[in-house]
């Protein structure tokens, strides 16, 4: 069923700062890299800042947004580590910590 209101889904920040709609064609697959794929790749992925927008209106009663979120993470106790030589990192990430030490202080800055 499509979607009754052209202005729901998935929204990211740029690099420029503005803020715009992903769209996909129904037979595309997307992935969200998050910020320990940043934090292991040196840099060479970028994690996206992003958000949801549900469907509104008198037209979206009735209607669900159904998602199936596969999330592909080390174990808590692995190291995240940058590989030599990369610069900088990502918010709440500090050298020697693990997965679930980064897990933990990224949460502590949303609660």
């Amino acid at each position: 069923m499509p979607c009754p209101d052209e202005g729901a889904g998935l929204y990211i920040r740029a690099r420029d700062g503005r803020t715009l709609r992903a769209a996909f064609h129904p037979c595309q697959l997307a992935f969200q890299m998050g910020e320990a794929s940043q934090v292991q790749s040196g840099g060479l992925l970028v994690a996206t800042p992003h958000c949801v927008r549900a469907a509104r209106g008198p037209q979206a009663r009735g209607v669900a947004r159904n998602a199936f979120a596969v999330f592909m993470q080390p174990n808590y106790d692995a190291p995240l580590a940058q590989p030599d030589g990369a610069q900088g990192g990502v918010s709440a990430w500090r050298p020697g910590m693990d997965f679930g030490e980064f897990a933990a202080a990224k949460l502590a800055g949303y609660h």
